[in-house]
């Protein structure tokens, strides 16, 4: 995505709305995630979904390899790992809805803050399919419905829609 300048037309607007018109697709909730999760940032600067906007402000994505680089450099501990590109997680299954892959046994699936701060498969998964940060309840955990202990290795299937993560989280559910 370029980098968006907001003019006198979008000034007062907040962030949220704002990218709830340029990306239908998505749900203002899931947009809210993505600014959660630190994929947004205004002038540089982290966006917080209700930020108004004013002239000149410059609105930009943020990969996730430039989120852990850049959290590896704030004021908060960070520990930087080798990329979950490293572990042997392999992909079964993928379409267009959700994939399939074996979790080996030691891989985290996802760690309680984002960027992780130690190798996860949620990880691996947002730097191949980055699609799936706008899926999920919690944005610490992108795109999964559920999960293997560290210490397991075992299939897991993991949504790329909100329509494949409803069916998929309804499935998966522990109650009658």
């Amino acid at each position: 995505m370029r980098p968006l300048i907001v003019d006198e037309m979008l000034t007062g607007i907040r962030l949220d709305k704002l990218l709830v018109e340029k990306f239908p697709k998505q749900s203002r909730s899931e947009l809210q995630k993505m600014i959660d999760a630190g994929a947004m940032t205004i002038n540089c600067h982290p966006a917080k979904a209700h930020d108004k906007l004013k002239i000149g402000d410059t609105i930009e994505f943020v990969p996730l390899a430039k989120r852990v680089s850049a959290s590896a450099n704030s004021s908060r501990p960070v520990i930087v790992h080798q990329s979950a590109d490293k572990a042997k997680l392999k992909i079964i299954a993928s379409t267009a809805d959700y994939i399939v892959i074996n979790k080996p046994a030691g891989l985290l699936v996802h760690d309680n803050t984002w960027p992780p701060r130690r190798p996860t498969v949620a990880e691996f998964l947002v730097k191949k399919y980055p699609e799936i940060l706008l899926v999920g309840e919690n944005p610490t955990r992108p795109g999964i419905v559920h999960r293997l202990d560290k210490d397991v290795s075992g299939l897991m299937v993991v949504p790329r829609t909100k329509a494949m993560f409803d069916s998929l989280n309804g499935n998966f559910s522990t109650e009658p």
